[in-house]
């Protein structure tokens, strides 16, 4: 076995890349932003263009103190833990088509999709996200030369007419041939030899395909249409038979693939109630907490003020660790996006037949 190994988000754990925050920032909220985080910001009104959105110096310093002790919890499982080089300093960029500035690894999953040996970096879908990975590059040259496959998707030229907004403007999705690849790993979920993909514009379509192909029948990559973009913020399974629910996106199940309709499903039953200043840009809804990160099919990380959530898994034969996960509505993502595991003790099964 290689240092990467991982078919499941429930095999147990046993090496991990854990986010870094620091100089991280919003960023500018151009077109792709406004795409990516759509139902959240748009749809919800929580956007105002006009303004400048920073991140809180304290709220990073939090995040990154609740990161320590995720790092230490996940040691005391014998996981080895894995950091991003730290971006030093927040840099200007220019393509021929777009500006931005370089951005921190805050979330390493969101771009990044282990499959058995198999590292594959996906073509991102925020423009300022364009060169997050190099911050992974040297962990990843370490995989590489230790056997693992390690696959770049096209990278996209990002310009404005290369994004279908089908999906933001309820249409069916464009089958126009001026799109462009475009998903980010978080689009996708693993159950073995299943992976779910959620689909919602020609963009996704295309590397829904292209995905298709580098794994070949090995995978069944199954299409769904449940969320705007990233699908572990409306659902996560925990182990066969069991998958942890947003309530939001309950009446969107009946996409799901057959064999996934049957397994029980537990609600996050908990919302973050935290009264953050109007000057605050919130990327990720009150139900983030979902994002759960499962050490192996009994112990699952959850933030702790997910009391009634806590309590449910303790019902359903889970042995919950309650950690202290601050501001993950300011960035965008909870336990499993800040997450990217890299070797979980499985090997390739079928759950679905």
């Amino acid at each position: 076995m290689t240092k990467v190994n991982s078919y499941t988000e429930w095999g147990t754990l046993e090496e991990v890349i854990i986010g870094s925050h620091y100089n991280t920032h919003v960023g500018n909220l151009d077109l792709s932003m406004q795409l990516l985080y759509h139902d959240n910001l748009v749809r919800a009104k929580r956007l105002d263009p006009t303004r400048a959105y920073t991140i809180n110096k304290q709220y990073i310093e939090e995040r990154e103190e609740d990161i320590s002790v995720l790092v230490e919890i996940l040691q005391s499982f014998h996981v080895i833990v894995r950091r991003p080089q730290t971006l030093e300093e927040i840099k200007s960029f220019a393509t021929p088509y777009w500006k931005a500035t370089t951005k921190a690894c805050d979330n390493p999953r969101d771009q990044v999709l282990v499959v058995g040996d198999s590292i594959i970096e996906t073509p991102c879908c925020v423009r300022n996200r364009y060169f997050e990975n190099d911050l992974l590059k040297p962990i990843f040259y370490e995989y590489f030369l230790d056997g693992a496959k390690w696959i770049c998707a096209p990278r996209p030229v990002m310009a404005d007419e290369s994004f279908d907004r089908c999906y933001v403007d309820g249409r069916p999705v464009d089958d126009k041939p001026c799109f462009e690849m475009m998903f980010d790993a978080a689009q996708c979920l693993r159950f073995g030899k299943d992976i779910l993909f959620n689909v919602t514009t020609r963009n996704h379509e295309l590397g829904l395909l292209w995905l298709r192909r580098q794994l070949g029948d090995r995978h069944r990559i199954h299409p769904v249409s449940i969320v705007d973009n990233h699908l572990d913020g409306g659902l996560i399974p925990l182990r066969p038979g069991k998958l942890l629910v947003n309530p939001r996106i309950a009446g969107r199940l009946d996409n799901l693939p057959k064999p996934l309709r049957g397994w029980d499903r537990l609600n996050m039953e908990d919302s973050d109630e935290n009264a953050y200043s109007p000057e605050e840009l919130l990327l990720a809804s009150k139900q983030i907490d979902v994002n759960v990160l499962s050490i192996d099919e009994r112990h699952v990380l959850i933030n702790e003020h997910a009391t009634h959530t806590i309590r449910a898994l303790e019902k359903h034969g889970f042995e919950p660790i309650p950690i202290r996960f601050r501001h993950s509505r300011i960035f965008g993502g909870g336990l499993h996006c800040a997450s990217l595991d890299i070797r979980r003790n499985e090997s390739l099964e079928n759950y679905f037949d």
